[in-house]
Order: C-alpha cells, then structure tokens, then sequence
C-alpha cells in the first residue's frame, strides 16, 4: 500500500533548447507525518534531482519538488518517483508517475487556400 501519492505538473509540449519546469507534488496518504523526498526524477537519460531535499509531511500534507531540464530534439517522457524510509530507515521507491512531452513546432508561412473534400467533389473554401 503506497504511504504517498505523487503528481507531476509538466507542459505537455516544450522547444527544443527551451528550458522545462517541472513540479513533482507529494501528498501524504498516512495518519502518521512522515519523511519523503522526490530524488530519482529521469528525463530519459537524465536524472533530474528536485534538489534532493527531504521534507515532513503531516497526514494530508502535499508539499512540491521543482526541478527544470533543457528539451532535447527528441520527445520524452519523464519518471518520477516519491521516496519514504521504512521502519528501520532504508528508503525505497513508493510512487510513480510518467509524463510525455512532445516537441513543439511552429507553423510558419500563410494560408492562401483549402479544398474541402465530400463524396469525391471538390471545392475552394476561401480564406479571410
């Protein structure tokens, strides 16, 4: 039974190049407070930190990591884990969440004209 529930707040798309925010929040889902920390965060290859700090959360407490990374030329998908130590202190992997963020593309040029297409009849739609 998960002790935390975690939640990433990501763009669902970034600029290659641009830097990316993204907030890891971790609720506690205990009667108890406890220790959690949100540290093994990977874009791909890359491991993202959330500054590694570990914070207290009393019972129903969401507290946030945030952490950036630059958006490769590729899509990626982004893992994070909430972190809690057991009763004798030894941390392990509690919670999980994944999210895909696409490359962002602008459209440049005009529109100078569209062809609508019904039943194999064409026709010029004109543009404003």
């Amino acid at each position: 039974m998960a002790l935390t529930q975690i939640t990433l707040a990501t763009p669902s798309s970034a600029k290659v190049g641009s830097r990316v925010t993204v907030e890891a929040f971790i609720k506690n889902l205990t009667s108890d407070t406890i220790e959690a920390t949100a540290t093994k965060g990977r874009v791909n290859s890359t491991v993202l930190r959330f500054g590694a700090s570990h914070k207290w959360l009393s019972p129903g407490q969401t507290k946030s990591w945030p952490d950036s990374f630059i958006m490769p030329d590729r899509n990626i998908t982004i893992s994070v884990e909430s972190w809690v130590p057991d009763e004798n202190g030894i941390w392990g992997s509690d919670d999980r969440e994944s999210r895909l963020i696409t490359i962002s593309v602008d459209f440049t040029g005009t529109i100078i004209q569209k062809e609508l297409e019904y039943d194999g009849s064409r026709k010029s739609i004109p543009v404003y």
